[in-house]
């Protein structure tokens, strides 16, 4: 898949370079035009305050909080149990503890362009007892960099850049073969403080699967209801009062991890897990929160890309409890 993709750029590049040779005039007034937009793309960066849209662990963003203002700080972390679940075609069973934390800062430059920076710990504890030899844990490290910027001179549009340069092994480990650099790159539609939509691509380089789309919607019609249907964690809020929030969540995970298999290392071990229930959301103050959901997992895979062994584990149930502070 790689290759063909290398080989429409380097199409396109070709191509890009015989219209130079044979339409010079129109190139360098198309030029002119282009310099005349990114000058009031700039202009209007200068005199525009971008809104602050937060990354929460895996998520592309996440909406501020409205007549609030947003603290530099933030720190969310999750414990996510799926008990021993049978597997399929083969005897023995699989469960799972999974953990992540993620520690931002966010500064703006200038006061108004946000820069956010990451830095993410994951780790996977596997209860086996199939006949495929899996590693008891995977871990994983990520250090995460986002640009929010406006989008030429489009009204109420922005662009986020992000980059996320990980480690992820079986032993935190910082070597070579186990190093990614994931990245999303997504324009943003903000036109009021009700409606949000996000529409791009993340690139997942050294991965079998490279390129994925990122689309999705915030709407919050009222102060009771919030719809935050974006990546990888959408969720329906309900909110009783300002304390209380009931909500309905589908989140998963799709990642590799190079591990050591048969005392070969470099070996890639996917991982893949999806779910889907509720839970409620208690806020202790305005900096504090946390959360405690129930429901079912399924889709809950683990292969190794280069040989035949893998371990598809059946549907069973999760919970998950979650803590996010704000400083």
């Amino acid at each position: 898949m790689l290759n063909k993709y290398l080989w429409r750029i380097a199409f396109g590049a070709f191509t890009a370079i015989a219209a130079l040779l044979f339409f010079q005039a129109d190139s360098r007034a198309q030029s002119e035009a282009n310099a005349a937009v990114m000058e009031e793309a700039l202009a209007a960066a200068a005199n525009e305050t971008v809104p602050e849209f937060r990354k929460k662990l895996k998520l592309a963003i996440s909406e501020e909080k409205e007549g609030e203002e947003m603290t530099p700080f933030t720190y969310e972390t999750y414990v996510r149990y799926l008990p021993k679940s049978k597997v399929s075609k083969q005897s023995g069973k699989v469960g799972v503890i999974d953990t992540m934390s993620e520690y931002s800062y966010e500064y703006k430059v200038f006061g108004k362009l946000p820069l956010e920076f990451s830095f993410q710990h994951q780790y996977i504890n596997v209860n086996n007892s199939t006949v495929v030899k899996l590693p008891a844990h995977l871990t994983a490290f990520s250090f995460g960099v986002d640009a929010t910027f406006p989008f030429l001179n489009v009204k109420d549009t922005y662009f986020r850049i992000g980059v996320s340069p990980s480690f992820n092994t079986d032993n935190w480990s910082f070597y070579e073969n186990s190093f990614r650099i994931p990245q999303r790159y997504f324009a943003i539609y903000k036109p009021d403080d009700k409606f949000t939509a996000i529409l791009g691509l993340a690139v997942f380089p050294r991965y079998e699967t490279v390129f994925l789309p990122i689309f999705g919607v915030i709407y919050k019609p009222n102060d009771k209801w919030l719809f935050d249907l974006i990546p990888s964690r959408p969720t329906i809020n309900y909110n009783i009062n300002k304390k209380l929030t009931v909500f309905a969540e589908y989140g998963g995970t799709m990642d590799e991890f190079v591990v050591t298999k048969d005392d070969i290392k470099g070996t890639p071990l996917q991982y893949d897990e999806q779910h889907a229930g509720a839970g409620v959301r208690y806020n202790f103050n305005d900096n504090i929160m946390a959360s405690l959901a129930l429901g079912g997992k399924f889709g809950h895979n683990l292969q190794y890309r280069d040989s035949l062994g893998k371990v598809q584990v059946g549907s069973g149930f999760y919970t998950e409890f979650r803590v996010e502070v704000d400083l």
